[in-house]
């Protein structure tokens, strides 16, 4: 069984191929650990036997845990480290306050973050 080359594949996707592993296309960008209804704050392996802990691609509760693709978060730690470089920078070359770069910086996240939707 070979399956088709797609030219987004990571390297674990590489080699299952290699390997002749199937693969799952179009897995969810985020997925949340749903732990039910807690009526109080608890150790996750207090309550991970309950039957009540499952995933899903969608938030179920207000305590559900909000899991991303490995791929999906370096890229975003990798664009927060440049926007912080950047207000950084800003700082040193507009002789302001940190207010006014924190200011800034926000709004370089928020533009990213638009830029991504």
């Amino acid at each position: 069984m070979r399956r088709r080359e797609n030219p987004f594949d990571t390297p674990e996707q590489i080699e299952a191929a290699a390997l002749d592993v199937p693969f799952v296309f179009g897995a969810p960008e985020t997925i949340y650990l749903c732990v039910g209804d807690l009526e109080y704050d608890d150790e996750f392996s207090a309550i991970e036997y309950t039957g009540e802990v499952t995933w899903c691609a969608d938030r179920q509760g207000p305590s559900d845990i909000r899991y991303v693709l490995a791929e999906n978060a370096e890229l975003e730690l990798f664009d927060l480290r440049d926007l912080l470089i950047e207000a950084r920078e800003f700082l040193v070359h507009n002789s302001t306050t940190r207010s006014e770069a924190r200011v800034y910086l926000v709004e370089r996240i928020d533009a990213k973050l638009v830029e991504k939707k």
